[in-house]
């Protein structure tokens, strides 16, 4: 499977660690970076970045806050262990079959989740989306009580 590195970038006033994203690259403080699948490519756009807006053969609904957030993922992922604000951090394994694999799932606010899985040298880009409804913040609070840990990523 080929992989690029994760390109969003935050949007001024978005939260942010400070840390300069010349080349769209970024680590994670641990040294580990965030990529994204390259393939399969789509009027130029890689297919996370049309998963993410809902726009892809997947069944995510397209809708404007998708569009909203599509520069969020990566200032959540830096500012994930960042105290002062609401992050809910859980790990799952063998969820909808990504067996043997750990994902972590990476909560702002109760309202955008960004999912990234633990590869032996970096993080893969899996998805991130709103928690607009009512019964998706329910699951994944019953999933984030379930699967809780002290550890970071």
């Amino acid at each position: 499977m080929k992989t690029s590195n994760f390109i969003l970038k935050p949007r001024k006033g978005s939260i942010s660690n400070g840390q300069s994203s010349e080349s769209g690259k970024f680590k994670t403080e641990y040294g580990r970076q965030v990529k994204c699948r390259r393939e399969p490519q789509d009027k130029g756009k890689d297919k996370n970045f049309w998963h993410i807006l809902g726009d892809d053969k997947s069944g995510a609904e397209a809708e404007l806050r998708r569009y909203e957030r599509i520069r969020w993922p990566k200032p959540i992922v830096l500012n994930r262990n960042d105290d002062t604000i609401s992050i809910k951090i859980w790990p799952e394994s063998d969820h909808h079959g990504a067996v043997g694999k750990l994902r972590h799932h990476i909560w702002f606010n109760d309202e955008y989740l960004v999912v990234i899985e633990e590869r032996e040298k970096y993080y893969l880009f899996i998805t991130a989306y709103p928690t607009n409804r009512e019964h998706s913040r329910r699951k994944l609070e019953k999933r984030y009580i379930e699967n809780k840990s002290d550890s970071r990523i």
